[in-house]
């Protein structure tokens, strides 16, 4: 009975390593993305992990926080309209100084109102299985409220888009893209003429705000 002491013993120290180990392979990674002219925080940008498909969006301070393994990955963000310095972070333990600074390309303005602003940015691949591709527009909210679009009807060179919805909302007082998901692919991933309409409402009483439409704009590449 001597020997089976020291036996059990072993036994219960390589179970608890094997069981404790699992607690200190995820940490968290954050950042944030701010207009390099003016430094103010953007939201809506999509922040990836590249390889692993996990992603987060900037809120209304700029800021993503994303869970990673230990292993070495490149944090990179893929939002269109912008170039972003610097292009991606190779991360290797835990940081939250990920900081990007972004510029934006050529943008279409395709609406303006007393409410909000509005430009086309272009179309990009989805990363997401569902989705097949969206457009991009940047959008400047003017109010004190959370703004979320309805009943989105999209054409592209005078073809029309059956199967979208918005992807995103923008918060109050802030900028940043706002996407359109199409679950069918786009006729043109470089369209030269956008038309849209949407309807815009309060994100949290639901109240209309505006019918925004607009119609044919041209699209320079």
């Amino acid at each position: 009975m001597k020997r089976v002491l020291p036996i059990l013993f072993l036994v219960v120290v390589v179970l608890s390593g094997c069981v404790g180990g699992g607690y200190d392979e995820y940490y968290y990674i954050s950042g944030s993305v701010y207009e390099k002219e003016t430094n103010k925080p953007i939201s809506n940008i999509v922040v990836l992990v590249e390889s692993t498909g996990i992603t987060d969006k900037t809120g209304p301070t700029g800021e993503f926080k994303l869970l990673k393994g230990r292993d070495s990955y490149t944090i990179t963000p893929i939002s269109s309209g912008w170039t972003f310095e610097p292009k991606s972070y190779l991360v290797t333990r835990e940081r939250h100084d990920l900081d990007f600074l972004a510029t934006p390309v050529a943008r279409v303005p395709v609406y303006e109102d007393e409410y909000i602003k509005i430009a086309f940015i272009g179309c990009e691949p989805s990363i997401y299985p569902s989705v097949e591709a969206f457009l991009v527009f940047e959008m400047v909210n003017k109010t004190e409220r959370v703004i979320s679009f309805l009943t989105p009807t999209f054409a592209l060179d005078g073809i029309n888009l059956r199967n979208v919805i918005m992807f995103d909302d923008l918060s109050a007082k802030s900028f940043g893209p706002v996407r359109v998901a199409s679950f069918d692919p786009l006729p043109t991933m470089k369209p030269t003429r956008v038309t849209g309409a949407v309807k815009m409402i309060d994100g949290v009483s639901y109240e209309t705000l505006a019918n925004i439409s607009f119609v044919d704009i041209p699209v320079v590449h």
